[in-house]
């Protein structure tokens, strides 16, 4: 038998690793965290313990699983991102239904407006429990991996103008100001745009980059007044190697932007570093990019799922 409650101080960072590399070890893709891994990855995702939920034997009150849980505001939360579900071998058996079902009465009570998360789609045990809880399938996002060849792109690289011939120029950050969040912001754009997984979103890649364990480069060409004007973005954890996003104002795609900021961020790994990064299955055009001109190959892909308490 055991208990469901919230984490608060019940746990600390080596009992949650534990649990987690305990019940990760049989998952369809096996993984392993460390200590400081899992701390970054909390940090990261916003999770907070006072919304995440503990699943505790009964008799020994030592901790058999979690649904770790990230804040979209640390102050006043409305929506909560499942950032790691794990229980160990020996706790399962509709856990994770259990642990949604007694608590999603008191989110709701605290203001809690709805729970996103992500499940690979080849888990359908998962999948059929979240649908149980209530999650519906917002998006399909598929994953690809691969080693960036830096000789195979030289001929792509530019010291070059753009159409109104100013120099196109690539810079690594070293802080992310109000001008890159609002190239990267969503609203009021008049093209297609790329919907980034919570892990992606701006907010988790700014408090990356403050923890110092994520890099980002831009794009820039000059106005007229002399103005920086901001074309493209990337970036990149560089403890997991995920790149967080990759974006390219329309009016400069096909002109090698994307892939000079790629070779550029390769510059400062190890040639055989392995990278990441995850595409909405609706655009082709960066899949392609990924898979083609960079030779990535298809890793997994998971749902985005949606449990939404104010659906009107």
């Amino acid at each position: 038998m055991n208990t469901i409650k919230l984490i608060n101080n019940n746990s600390d960072i080596k009992e949650l690793t534990k649990i987690f590399n305990d019940s990760f070890a049989d998952y369809v893709y096996p993984l392993s965290v460390t200590e400081l891994s899992l701390q970054q990855k909390i940090q990261g995702d916003s999770v907070s313990l006072e919304y995440s939920i503990g699943l505790y034997n009964k008799e020994t009150n030592q901790l058999e699983g979690f649904i770790l849980h990230g804040v979209d505001n640390l102050e006043n939360p409305k929506r909560l991102y499942n950032s790691a579900t794990g229980v160990i071998p020996g706790a399962r058996g509709k856990s994770v239904e259990r642990c949604y079902n007694s608590m999603i009465p008191y989110y709701i009570e605290k203001g809690i407006e709805s729970i996103i998360l992500e499940v690979v789609t080849t888990n359908n045990r998962a999948s059929k429990v979240y649908e149980r809880c209530g999650f519906k399938i917002i998006s399909t996002m598929n994953s690809y991996k691969g080693i960036i060849n830096k000789d195979l792109l030289k001929p792509f690289l530019f010291n070059q103008v753009d159409e109104n011939n100013n120099h196109i120029t690539i810079k690594k950050l070293d802080s992310i100001n109000e001008d890159v969040i609002e190239f990267l912001s969503p609203q009021n754009k008049d093209y297609p745009v790329m919907i980034p997984t919570w892990s992606n979103s701006i907010k988790a890649i700014k408090k990356e980059f403050d923890l110092s364990f994520n890099k980002c480069w831009i794009a820039t060409t000059k106005t007229e007044n002399d103005k920086v004007n901001i074309i493209g973005f990337l970036s990149v954890n560089d403890q997991s190697f995920r790149i967080r996003q990759l974006l390219v104002s329309p009016n400069y795609r096909n002109q090698n932007v994307a892939t000079n900021l790629i070779h550029t961020m390769a510059l400062e790994f190890n040639e055989n570093t392995t990278f990441n990064f995850g595409i909405d299955s609706k655009f082709n055009n960066t899949i392609n990019f990924f898979t083609k001109r960079l030779g990535f190959v298809y890793l997994l892909s998971v749902y985005e799922m949606l449990l939404n308490f104010h659906k009107k």
